[in-house]
C-alpha cells in the first residue's frame, strides 16, 4: 500500500471559488484561452500550480510505484500498429499551429474519435501509464485522457506542463479523469465531455484525487480539510486495491 505521508507540502494555490459560473463566465474562462500568450511549451513550468485549489504531493515516478505487467497489452498494441500510425500522422500535421491551435485541436479531434481504445493501449505499454490500470472510471475518460497526453507530448509539449487528472464528485459517487495543460499560470482542462477548453476553476462540482505525467504521481485533497491528506491515501489504496488484488503501492513519503 502507499506508506506513510509526511512531510505535506502545499504548493502554489490558483484561484478557486464555490461561487457557481454563470454562461458568461464560462465565455470568459473559454475567452481566457484564445487570447492566451503562450510561453516556450518545450520547457518545463518556472512553478507548477495547484489543481483546483488543492493541496498536493507528489508521491514518486509512476513507473516506481506501480507494478505492471504489460507483456499482453504490448501484443495488443502491436496490433494495433496501422491505426497508431495513422494516428500519428495526424497529430504532426497539427505542428504547423501554435500551441493554443494544437490543444484545441487534439481536444477536438481526440473527443470525436470513433474509437480511441487503440491509442489509449498503446500509451499504457508505458511503465508510467501503470496507474491507469489501476484507476479506471466507469465511462473510459481515463483512455481519452491518455490519448490526449500523447498526442501533446508528440509534439512537444513538455511533460510537466500536463497531466492526465482522475477527478471525484464532491458526493463521492462517480470519477471522471481529463487531461490539464499548465500555461502561462494558468490550468486548462480538455475533457471528453466537451470540445471547449475551459480553465480548472470552473470545475465547481468535482475535485482532483490523482494526478499523472511521465515524471510523477501525485495525490490531492481539499486544502481545508485537516484529514484530507490520510483519507486520499486510503481512498487511493482501497480503489487500487479492488482493481489489482493483491498488487501493493508503496511511495517514499
Amino acid at each position: 500500500m502507499i506508506k506513510n505521508l509526511l512531510a505535506i507540502t502545499k504548493i502554489k494555490k490558483s484561484t478557486f471559488t464555490s461561487k457557481k459560473q454563470s454562461g458568461k463566465s464560462a465565455e470568459i474562462h473559454v475567452a481566457s484561452f484564445n487570447h492566451l500568450q503562450c510561453p516556450d511549451i518545450s520547457r518545463a513550468p518556472a512553478t507548477h500550480l495547484s489543481l483546483c485549489g488543492t493541496s498536493e504531493k507528489k508521491l514518486g515516478a509512476p513507473a516506481s510505484l506501480f507494478p505492471l505487467k504489460n507483456i499482453k497489452q504490448r501484443k495488443k498494441a502491436r496490433r494495433n500498429h496501422r491505426q497508431i500510425n495513422s494516428w500519428q500522422k495526424l497529430v504532426k500535421t497539427l505542428a504547423q499551429f501554435g500551441a493554443k491551435g494544437q490543444i484545441a485541436g487534439i481536444n477536438n479531434f481526440i473527443n470525436n474519435l470513433a474509437d480511441v481504445a487503440a491509442i489509449a493501449s498503446y500509451g499504457k505499454t508505458n511503465n508510467w501509464a501503470a496507474p491507469t490500470r489501476y484507476f479506471r472510471c466507469e465511462d473510459r475518460s481515463e483512455k481519452y485522457a491518455v490519448a490526449k497526453y500523447l498526442s501533446l507530448r508528440l509534439l512537444g509539449f513538455h511533460a510537466e506542463r500536463l497531466r492526465v487528472v482522475w477527478l471525484r464528485t464532491k458526493d463521492g459517487k462517480s470519477q471522471h479523469a481529463v487531461l490539464m495543460v499548465q500555461l502561462a499560470d494558468q490550468s486548462f482542462v480538455l475533457d471528453s465531455r466537451t470540445d471547449k477548453i475551459t480553465t480548472d476553476d470552473m470545475l465547481k462540482k468535482e475535485q482532483p484525487i490523482c494526478s499523472l505525467n511521465g515524471r510523477r504521481f501525485s495525490v490531492h485533497w481539499d486544502a481545508n480539510n485537516p484529514e484530507g491528506a490520510k483519507k486520499a491515501i486510503e481512498h487511493l489504496n482501497k480503489h487500487a486495491h479492488r482493481l489489482a488484488g493483491n498488487a501493493k503501492l508503496s511511495a517514499a513519503a
